[in-house]
C-alpha cells in the first residue's frame, strides 16, 4: 500500500517524505528522475520547506539529506540522495532496494539551509513487490 506524505515540522522547518515502490513510477516520471521502475525498488523522497509565519505557506529551501534503511533482516542500506529541482522547488530522491512483505526501518538526518543542527526523521515503511 501507498502511505500519503507525511513530515515532520522544527523551527518553522517542514521536512516532507515518502516511500513508494517504484515500479508504480509513471515513464515520464521515472525517466526525469533518471531511475528503472522496477519491482524490487522503491523512490524514497524528501522536500525540506521553511514556513512564512504570517501565511503559513512553505518555500521549498536547499539542505542535505542522508538517509538510510534497516531491512527486517538487519541489513543496512545508505542511499544517495540526488538533488532535484524544477520549476522553482528543491526536492531529494533516493533508490532502495526492496523484498515482497519487508518493512525498511529509514533514518533521515536533514541539515536545511542555514540550521547548523540537522532535524532527525526516522519512519517505517512496508512494501508489497508482488
Amino acid at each position: 500500500p501507498v502511505k500519503s506524505e507525511q513530515f515532520v515540522a522544527a523551527d518553522g522547518i517542514q521536512i516532507h517524505y515518502s516511500a513508494v515502490s517504484a515500479a508504480n513510477l509513471p515513464a515520464a516520471m521515472a525517466s526525469l528522475l533518471g531511475i528503472k521502475r522496477a519491482k524490487n525498488q522503491a523512490r524514497l523522497h524528501v522536500s525540506v520547506l521553511r514556513m512564512a509565519a504570517d501565511s503559513g505557506l512553505g518555500q521549498a529551501i536547499e539542505g542535505q539529506v542522508k538517509a538510510s534503511a534497516i531491512n527486517s533482516t538487519g541489513a543496512r542500506q545508505n542511499i544517495a540522495m540526488r538533488r532535484m529541482a524544477d520549476a522553482g522547488t528543491v526536492s531529494y530522491v533516493g533508490i532502495v532496494r526492496v523484498a515482497d512483505r519487508d518493512t525498511l526501518e529509514f533514518s533521515l538526518d536533514v541539515r536545511p539551509e542555514g540550521s547548523s543542527e540537522p532535524v532527525a526523521v526516522a519512519f517505517s515503511q512496508q512494501f508489497f513487490v508482488d
